[in-house]
């Protein structure tokens, strides 16, 4: 490899280390540059399953014309490199027998500048599904400046399942990649839900990642057990969020869905059990519509169990066109140990316990500099006095 390319990518380390040292560290790392193997078509796609240890590079926009199967299972996972280079893989269709409906399965490497779309008939969720994630099923590496598009809804039902618009299960780091995916609940069912993700484990990170896109439901679900959040359904353990924009512009259930046992619903995680979350410089944007009595609206989290929160710069804004009253949280509020520059729009309080640590905020006066964002990351969002982060 020539220096410049090793200076290219190594070469922000000079401005940490003192001069020699510096040059000897690139000098280190020119064999680990990696020679990218050149994806053009669906098949060398494929082949990807056959040795996921290395490097490999989109050359052209991808079109998926058979049932693709995921790259990376739980004894041979995703180590390697996969550079989308700015392309797109288009139509792409999951085998239906697999359980895992993703194009990665396992990702302990990184994915980086991939766009994906799903395809047209791609909607309903085959019935062998246990986890859906628009990038992996489960990421404990990297998944950097994705994005992931499904044209018509993700309808899920029949079955217990975990499903995320980036990832089903997220160990690892998600950054700078925006999900917009319609999830629809159809039949009764054990489902936990998430924009980004439907289960955040321990370690995980969202970092300037955007969530849109609705979750519907429809009527007479019965007993279902339904867990969403903009952000994820579930949070577990460290989990960190920072600059990121959840925007679920409705969150509509049919009327007739009165005999709810366990629903946890939110702008930002469903529930949380035994979590550490730290949220900062983070906006949630969520509408409601059409909720049965059960169902209260909630902005940031619904449900919390041994769980601990710190919030550094965060707007909660939540409407609701049923009910008179909503929450920041449902429950157990005084779980957040820390806040600085909370806010919240919409909401009637912040907490159903009274522990409020949100201050509430008129719409006309939600400005990047007073509530203490970065507006170097900072946008317009394309909603009145709304934030987005800007990618």
């Amino acid at each position: 490899m020539n220096f410049r390319a090793v200076f290219a990518k190594y070469g922000y380390l000079l401005a940490l280390l003192p001069l020699g040292v510096g040059f000897a560290v690139l000098a280190g790392n020119a064999k680990n540059i990696p020679d990218y193997i050149p994806i053009t078509n669906e098949d060398e796609l494929q082949a990807i399953a056959l040795d996921p240890g290395k490097s490999y590079r989109l050359e052209k926009e991808i079109y998926i014309t058979k049932p693709f199967t995921p790259i990376g299972t739980e004894e041979n996972p995703f180590t390697g490199v996969l550079e989308g280079n700015g392309k797109a893989i288009y139509g792409m269709t999951i085998d239906p027998s697999s359980p895992w409906q993703c194009v990665f399965g396992v990702n302990q490497g990184t994915i980086i500048r991939v766009r994906v779309a799903y395809g047209n008939d791609y909607g309903a969720l085959p019935e062998a599904t246990t986890h859906f994630g628009g990038m992996a099923a489960i990421n404990e590496g990297y998944i950097t400046s994705c994005t992931t598009y499904c044209p018509n809804r993700l309808v899920i039902g029949g079955s217990s399942i975990v499903a995320g618009g980036i990832a089903a299960i997220n160990r690892g780091q998600i950054k700078n990649s925006e999900s917009n995916n319609i999830f629809q609940v159809s039949a009764a069912t054990d489902a936990v839900v998430g924009g980004l993700a439907g289960i955040a484990e321990d370690g995980a990170i969202f970092d300037m990642a955007r969530s849109l896109g609705n979750f519907l439901c429809d009527s007479g679900l019965g007993e279902s057990r339904l867990t969403f959040g903009c952000l994820a359904g579930e949070a577990r353990g460290k989990v960190k969020v920072e600059n990121c924009y959840l925007h679920e512009k409705y969150l509509r259930i049919g009327d007739a869905a009165s005999d709810l046992t366990e629903w946890a619903i939110a702008g930002g995680f469903g529930k949380a059990i035994d979590a550490e979350i730290s949220i900062r410089s983070t906006c949630v944007y969520t509408s409601w519509t059409s909720l049965p009595e059960k169902v209260l609206p909630c902005g940031l989290i619904a449900q919390e169990k041994g769980t601990s929160i710190v919030l550094d710069t965060v707007h909660v804004n939540a409407r609701n066109e049923r009910f008179e009253k909503g929450y920041g949280f449902l429950e157990n509020g005084e779980a957040v140990l820390e806040s600085r520059n909370a806010y919240f729009t919409g909401l009637e309080e912040a907490s159903r316990t009274g522990q409020d640590k949100f201050q509430p905020i008129e719409e006309k006066d939600v400005n990047p500099k007073s509530m203490g964002f970065d507006i170097d990351y900072w946008g317009n969002s394309g909603i009145p006095g709304y934030l987005a982060p800007r990618f």
